[in-house]
């Protein structure tokens, strides 16, 4: 009889960029980040974080971050200046809550001076 072998799991065939995630999908491995095109309606993008509604483009799944956005007083560490952390992990140093990360997926974490 032969000794059966311990398969490890098999690595990502693809390597993301910062502030993407990797997702093994039916259709193949891709790279997911709020306000990439996706396949409207399919669900599974939600065990990423990720849905996909009418418009097309990924926005974050409520089910994975809540909002509103939390505030925080505790020691970070985020760039001097730096007013606001977005959820695709880039920072803003806006004056103004109006618009803060718009185009990165929303805020994540207001920074308080």
């Amino acid at each position: 009889m032969r000794p059966l072998l311990a398969l490890a799991p098999a690595a990502p065939l693809r390597t993301c960029s910062p502030g993407y995630v990797h997702a093994n999908l039916s259709w193949g491995e891709k790279c997911l980040r709020v306000g990439e095109f996706c396949k409207v309606g399919n669900q599974e993008y939600h065990r990423y974080g990720f849905a996909c509604p009418a418009g097309g483009h990924l926005v974050y799944y409520q089910g994975k971050h809540p909002s509103p956005a939390k505030r925080t007083n505790a020691p970070t560490s985020h760039p001097a200046g730096a007013t606001a952390r977005c959820h695709d992990g880039s920072y803003s140093y806006s004056q103004h809550h109006s618009g803060t990360c718009s185009h990165h997926g929303g805020v994540a974490v207001w920074y308080t001076p």
